[in-house]
C-alpha cells in the first residue's frame, strides 16, 4: 500500500491573468499562466511542466504536513537575490494521509497550440 497524499495547489500564485473567452457554450472564464515569467517548460514528450519542492511543517496539522514552493534551477535561482527568493509565494499545501491503496486516474488533456481565432475548442 502507498502512502496518500492530498495536494492543495493555488495556481493564483503564478503570475496571471484571469479572463474570459468564448467557448463552444458561451463565455469560459479561466486563468492565463505565461509560461516564461512563471519558468514553466515544455518536456520532450510536448508536455509543460514547472518544478516545486516540498518541505515537512515545523508544526504539522491535520490539513497540512508540507509546505510547497516553486523550484527553479541552479541558474535562474543564482540570479536572483536573497530578497527575491524569499519573496516567493508558497503554491500550497500537502497532507500526508495514512496509507491507503491509491486508484489509477486518467487525466484527458488537449493542448492547443494553434488557435488564432480568440474561441476555445471546449
Amino acid at each position: 500500500m502507498a502512502k496518500k497524499i492530498d495536494i492543495k495547489m493555488n495556481l493564483g500564485a503564478f503570475k496571471h491573468v484571469i479572463t474570459e473567452m468564448k467557448g463552444k457554450n458561451g463565455m469560459v472564464r479561466g486563468v492565463f499562466i505565461p509560461f516564461e515569467a512563471n519558468h514553466i517548460f515544455e518536456g520532450k514528450n510536448g508536455k509543460l511542466y514547472a518544478d516545486f519542492v516540498a518541505w515537512k511543517n515545523k508544526t504539522p496539522n491535520e490539513w497540512s504536513t508540507h509546505a510547497i514552493k516553486q523550484s527553479f534551477s541552479k541558474e535562474v535561482s543564482d540570479k536572483m537575490t536573497k530578497e527575491e527568493r524569499y519573496a516567493l509565494p508558497f503554491f500550497g499545501n500537502l497532507t500526508a494521509l495514512e496509507d491507503t491503496p491509491l486508484s489509477s486516474q486518467s487525466v484527458n488533456t488537449e493542448l492547443v497550440t494553434d488557435n488564432n481565432d480568440d474561441n476555445l475548442p471546449f
